[in-house]
This record gives structure tokens, C-alpha cells and sequence, in this order.
């Protein structure tokens, strides 16, 4: 359990599973709801992933998003990446719940380089960004 800052935002994120393993990036649902919802399916998967599965910009442990501020799912998106990067994975699989499914496909459209397959589980196709 860790924070990392992106773009200037603490971002609250966890680890599980071996870095040996391919990577899994975890997108929770909401927009709203914490990772802290998917902690057991992340203890699971990392028995066979190296999962990362974090609270999004504005969520629970997360920065909170001044209210002047416009994040919408581009933006999250671009944090998405700078995670990647920060952490210095070289590719992973976006698994994405809900809203983050939205996040998971507009992700793997954008940063395709770095993904290696992209898992939707029932994801949201309804809101536009």
C-alpha cells in the first residue's frame, strides 16, 4: 500500500503478485468507488498477475478533485499512463470493472504500445468523455 505522485496528485495504490509475472492494472468502477472494493479479487489475481489496482484521482485515498477542476475520463486516462511509466512498466493488461471499462478500452485505443491484451469486466459503453 503506497502512494505515488502523478502529475502532481498523491495517487493511493496497491501491489500484489510477484513483478516477475505480467502486469495487471486494475480500473474500479464509479466513477467513485475504491479499489478497496476489489481487494480480494486483486489477492486472487495476484497469484497469477503482478497487479496494480489503485484508488482513481479523486476517489477515497486518492487526491480529491478541486472542484474547479475538469478530470474527465481523458484526463484519467493520461494519469493511467504516467502511473505506467512511473512505476516503470513496460506494458500491462488493463482490467477494467464498470467505469473503468471505459477507461480500460479509451486506454488501450490511446496507449496501444503498451498494452498487452484488456479484460472487461461489465464494462460502461454508456457515458461519452
Amino acid at each position: 500500500m503506497s502512494y505515488i505522485a502523478i502529475a502532481g496528485k498523491n495517487i493511493y495504490y496497491e501491489e500484489y503478485g510477484s513483478k516477475e509475472k505480467p502486469t495487471l492494472v486494475y480500473l474500479h468502477g464509479g466513477p467513485g468507488e475504491s479499489c478497496l472494493t476489489y481487494t480480494y479479487q486483486a489477492q486472487k489475481l495476484g497469484e497469477f498477475f503482478h497487479v496494480i489496482s489503485f484508488d482513481q484521482y479523486g476517489v477515497f485515498r486518492s487526491d480529491a478533485i478541486p472542484e474547479e477542476q475538469k478530470a474527465g475520463v481523458k484526463y484519467h486516462v493520461e494519469l493511467i499512463e504516467q502511473m505506467r511509466v512511473a512505476l516503470g512498466i513496460e506494458s500491462w493488461i488493463p482490467l477494467g470493472h464498470s467505469f473503468g471499462g471505459m477507461l480500460a478500452l479509451l486506454y488501450a485505443h490511446t496507449y496501444s504500445d503498451h498494452v498487452d491484451a484488456v479484460i472487461y469486466d461489465c464494462p460502461m459503453w454508456s457515458t461519452l468523455y
